[in-house]
């Protein structure tokens, strides 16, 4: 699987512009402002129908535009296809080979991508939502379906939250919620395990591949189960988890479930989020990322890699490295920076140039 081309109108600061790929591996230089992470974001858009930078359509478009539109070219094993995606009238739109598609779900045969950059630092150094975040994209990679379910466990906290500011207490409204959260809850939480396992595996086999150790560790922390059982009653409230009851009720929210999960990260076994320093940091992200691509290749999947601006905090050692080990696994990289990258120099494989200034 490749992008073969990509043509952008009033995308970002592109007004019209067509990009062909040719490579394995395609540089983006350009001064800041330019438009590199514009170009993965429209690559990475192509895939999901969003953007990794904003959920709003209508901050792509091309300063005072009403629409914009991406028409990529794939190329995999069964041919050519094309996916057209867009904003007009106030609306997305997106098409696979000219017939319209109502969800990204439909375009994951064909076209799969995973991102590193700058935000993703989060996922060491931000709150517990960015890792939940981090986790359930995982996820989402290998089932789409699984959405499905954040959809509908969402939905179930929303219902037993609002239980909470009801002026009377509804004992048998919240045994009822109560059963719906901790069903839910449980296909969550073993998903998330189920992942966790995967990367831990994955990342075993990855420092391997680097020249220098390293001692990445991940663990999955599920939420405490306060009430254990699946299927609650009134009387069961009442007899055994009133205390939880009444808790629940003074914070006015809801204390346990999938929604409360967290990941520990540990770097030679400190958390990472506290004693790693900004390389380590970036490194973690980039064998994270390499760990899920890693098991894609494993399931016979093909990602595309977009690494945008996250080479700046290591060695040309370290680089070449860890680009080395990127281009054994992902189908095709895009990296964009500043300059020309001197990372490439002593590696056996050559990399397409776009360079954006010119």
């Amino acid at each position: 699987m490749k992008i073969s081309s990509i043509k952008l109108t009033k995308f970002r600061c592109f007004e019209s512009k067509n990009f062909e790929f040719d490579s394995h591996i395609v540089q983006i230089l350009g001064a800041n402002g330019i438009g590199k992470t514009s170009l993965l974001e429209s690559i990475y858009y192509s895939c999901y129908l969003r953007s990794f930078k904003t959920h709003i359509p209508k901050e792509l478009v091309n300063f005072d535009s009403a629409l914009f539109s991406i028409v990529a070219t794939i190329s995999g094993a069964y041919g050519n296809d094309t996916v057209s995606s867009g904003f007009e009238n106030t609306k997305k739109f997106a098409k696979i080979n000219n017939k319209s598609i109502t969800s990204f779900k439909e375009i994951h045969d064909i076209l799969k991508v995973i991102t590193i950059t700058q935000n993703d630092i989060a996922v060491i150094d931000g709150s517990p939502v960015s890792r939940r975040s981090f986790l359930d994209h995982a996820i989402v990679l290998f089932d789409s379906e699984y959405l499905n379910e954040l959809s509908k466990y969402n939905k179930i906290l929303r219902n037993r939250n609002s239980l909470f500011f009801m002026p009377k207490r509804d004992l048998e409204s919240y045994a009822l919620w109560t059963s719906e959260l901790l069903k839910i809850s449980g296909i969550i939480q073993q998903k998330r395990a189920e992942m966790v396992a995967y990367i831990k595996n994955e990342l075993s086999n990855l420092s391997k591949d680097l020249n220098k150790a390293t001692d990445i560790k991940i663990e999955y922390k599920p939420s405490e189960l306060i009430i254990e059982q699946e299927h609650i009653s009134p009387d069961l409230i009442s007899e055994h988890h009133l205390d939880t009851f009444n808790k629940e009720y003074f914070y006015k929210r809801t204390l346990f479930g999938a929604h409360l999960d967290d990941l520990d990260i540990l770097f030679n076994d400190k958390i990472a989020r506290v004693y790693s320093s900004r390389g380590q940091q970036k490194l973690i992200i980039f064998l994270l990322k390499f760990a899920l691509i890693k098991h894609a290749h494993n399931l016979s999947l093909e990602f595309i890699l977009l690494i945008d601006d996250f080479f700046s905090d290591f060695d040309n050692k370290r680089s070449q490295d860890l680009l080395l080990v990127a281009s054994k696994l992902a189908s095709q990289i895009f990296i964009t920076a500043p300059t020309e990258n001197s990372i490439f120099d002593n590696l056996n494989f050559k990399s397409q140039i776009i360079n954006l200034n010119l």
